[in-house]
């Protein structure tokens, strides 16, 4: 697969004032806010730094690592990285940031331990954009990337004290949680979910409603939602959020 690749090395905006971060991108989308001095998503990424309280940042669906090196810089903590489609770019930020906390792992999570296909909508021009699931008929003409990747259960890997567990897997969400039971009871960590349908955040609220968890916060264009155990910080969301999810896949 053939990409953009953009290298920075440049002061950013951060909720704490600027700070120097190099970062390497072959994501456009991420590009162009990086050459504003910006991060991706950053109204989230400043929430996501002041939920940790001491504890470690779990990033699953990492991609280039924007949110890990974000959290990690502007918090210290300790941060595992998930993410088996382009682990080779994160490895690359990673090692431009080396005296961060970063333990990043070429797996992708859900609730069984597998081999899956990837597929890249769009092919190479748009990389941030997989699926575990084609979802296109054959009669459509984008063009899809295809390729394998491992699957893990994040209970395997016995990571303690999370504060923060960040879940963007196009559609996976609900099984990435299923397959971290143990985990979330014991840390009971503040989650935050990419979840674009209806019916993926309805099946995510089946899953984590039992163990406390409310909705309190949506972020980004694509909805993702912070998820917290009450007693919550914030104030719950108010009645007609749910207007801004597509109709169900």
């Amino acid at each position: 697969m053939q990409f953009d690749f953009c290298f920075f090395d440049q002061e950013f905006k951060t909720h704490k004032g600027l700070k120097r971060f190099k970062i390497f991108s072959n994501n456009p989308q991420i590009s162009k806010y990086y050459s504003d001095g910006i991060f991706y998503e950053s109204n989230m990424v400043k929430y996501m730094s002041e939920d940790i309280k001491g504890g470690c940042f779990c990033d699953v669906g990492a991609n280039i690592g924007n949110h890990t090196i974000y959290v990690a810089s502007l918090t210290g903590c300790s941060v595992h990285s998930f993410e088996p489609v382009y682990y080779d770019i994160l490895m690359v930020n990673k090692e431009l940031n080396s005296e961060l906390d970063i333990n990043a792992y070429p797996f992708g999570l859900s609730d069984d331990d597998c081999v899956m296909e990837v597929f890249i909508r769009g092919g190479s021009k748009n990389p941030g954009a997989t699926d575990l699931v084609n979802r296109l008929s054959s009669n459509e003409k984008i063009r899809q990337d295809k390729q394998y990747a491992d699957i893990k259960r994040l209970d395997n890997f016995g990571i303690n004290n999370i504060d923060v567990l960040k879940i963007d897997v196009e559609g996976m969400e609900a099984r990435v949680v299923k397959g971290a039971m143990d985990t979330i009871i014991k840390c009971k960590p503040i989650i935050y979910a990419e979840l674009e349908y209806a019916n993926r955040y309805h099946e995510f609220i089946e899953i984590v409603s039992p163990l406390g968890y409310k909705p309190t916060a949506m972020f980004n264009a694509t909805p993702t939602f912070r998820f917290e155990i009450e007693p919550c910080k914030f104030e719950l969301l108010p009645d007609g959020y749910l207007e801004r999810l597509k109709p169900s896949l």
